[in-house]
């Protein structure tokens, strides 16, 4: 693994935002309540003396930090939205093997004081990950997730006696163009601006999972889109695990605390036209390209802005955003080698 030194590519939102432009032992079985440190050092048969918090545990990314975090044998507590919905057979299904052996525990990550009252039933000196990320990057969701929620879970740590703090940040935010990367950067400024904590914010590069998301469309027999000739951009993803266990490496070692770290996986840069040819083969289909322009974005982004200004729409505001979205992973590389 090639790191980089001190920001997550959304090419899963860029391909949902082309689309939207083109056509215009754990069982699930939980109690909703806070549960107290005897629980939670329960639920660890190896009475680790570190305790984990992951906020944003049941997103890609956080469900692989659990995971790794229960392999290490730490105290694991994951916080979810919803106790409920994971209790369901279709939470059962995605979430059943990631929590096995941690803690999970409901909590509303936007309710600052929930998240207080939550964290001082912890115990002291824990490591807080935040792992959270607005689902479509729009102003409103950006600010309140990935800013006002992980704020909210930094001031419970101070509060509470915690030791470190890690953000899982975004590459993309050493050209921050987007509301998204302008929410990540605030947040990073307030970890930098404290010293309660020690702290990392690790920006990985992209996703494999983020960046193949045309491949069910593939699987339904449909070509794969290319924006121009499909090599003006390249990235170099990284795996969920890997950077799992990156980001609890920093728990450990001095040299990566008080710090941002970039890092991106270990392999040559690979190309969108790259990334196609790779999904093909790996359904074991013939690559069949379509090409748009990215010059498609430009017209359709200021129509939509000017009418989002003419009638004050945050309606309209959020689809002009969403354009911006899509042009800039269309455009920019995300790339540490």
């Amino acid at each position: 693994m090639r790191i980089v030194d001190g920001r997550i590519a959304y090419k899963g939102v860029a391909l949902a935002a082309c689309c939207l432009l083109l056509s215009c032992s754990f069982s699930l079985s939980f109690t909703p309540t806070i549960n107290t440190l005897q629980a939670i050092t329960a639920s660890n048969p190896t009475n680790s003396e570190k305790t984990v918090v992951i906020a944003g545990a049941t997103g890609y990314i956080g469900r692989a930090v659990v995971q790794e975090s229960v392999r290490r044998g730490y105290n694991t507590v994951a916080l979810v939205r919803s106790l409920g919905k994971l209790q369901t057979t279709e939470g059962k299904a995605s979430y059943a093997d990631a929590f096995r052996g941690a803690t999970v525990l409901e909590c509303d990550v936007q309710n600052g004081k929930q998240v207080h009252d939550l964290f001082s039933e912890l115990p002291p000196d824990k490591t807080i990950i935040s792992c959270l990320a607005s689902p479509m990057g729009t102003k409103k969701d950006a600010y309140d997730i990935d800013y006002q929620a992980s704020l909210n879970c930094l001031r419970a740590g101070q509060a509470t006696n915690s030791s470190h703090f890690i953000l899982l940040s975004a590459f993309c935010c050493r050209n921050p163009l987007l509301q998204l990367q302008q929410a990540k950067l605030k947040m990073e400024a307030a970890i930098q601006q404290q010293n309660d904590l020690t702290y990392s914010i690790v920006r990985p590069t992209a996703f494999f999972k983020s960046v193949s998301g045309q491949l069910e469309a593939l699987q339904n027999g449909a070509p794969y889109v290319l924006f121009d000739d499909g090599a003006a951009t390249r990235c170099n993803p990284i795996a969920e695990s890997e950077l799992a266990e990156y980001m609890l490496n920093t728990m450990d070692h001095d040299e990566m605390k008080n710090r941002i770290l970039n890092i991106g996986g270990p392999d040559q840069p690979l190309t969108n036209k790259d990334l196609g040819k790779m999904m093909f083969k790996a359904i074991g289909k013939t690559p069949r390209f379509v090409h748009a322009p990215t010059a498609i974005f430009d017209p359709i982004i200021q129509t939509t802005q000017f009418l989002a200004t003419l009638f004050q729409s945050e309606a309209l505001e959020d689809a002009a955003e969403t354009g911006r979205i899509g042009k800039y992973y269309a455009v920019e590389d995300m790339l540490t080698t």
